[in-house]
């Protein structure tokens, strides 16, 4: 969001426009150095960035496992196996 405003200087209206607090300044060349999952960030192949994920790479990974444990428990896998399988305990 940007907001204009008015002021005078020495009897002549000048128009600044004031910028969020939080904006980058532009034509900036950033570096791109990516993480220990990926070298580049703008080529990464997570679908969202480690660091922008509530619980970060873990949680990310943890998601994935947890939709393949439900898939084979709705497959009919006993709950024992799948916790040997992925090093899990039976609650978890």
């Amino acid at each position: 969001m940007v907001i204009e405003t008015s002021v005078s200087l020495a009897g002549e209206d000048i128009s600044l426009r004031r910028v969020r607090r939080d904006a980058l300044p532009e034509e900036i060349v950033y570096r791109d150095d990516g993480c220990d999952m990926h070298p580049r960030c703008l080529t990464c192949p997570l679908p969202r960035c480690r660091y922008d994920e509530p619980g970060g790479l873990r949680a990310m990974l943890n998601a994935y496992r947890d939709e393949q444990i439900a898939a084979q428990r709705r497959e009919g896998a006993p709950v024992d196996e799948i916790a040997e399988r992925y090093g899990l305990s039976r609650r978890t």
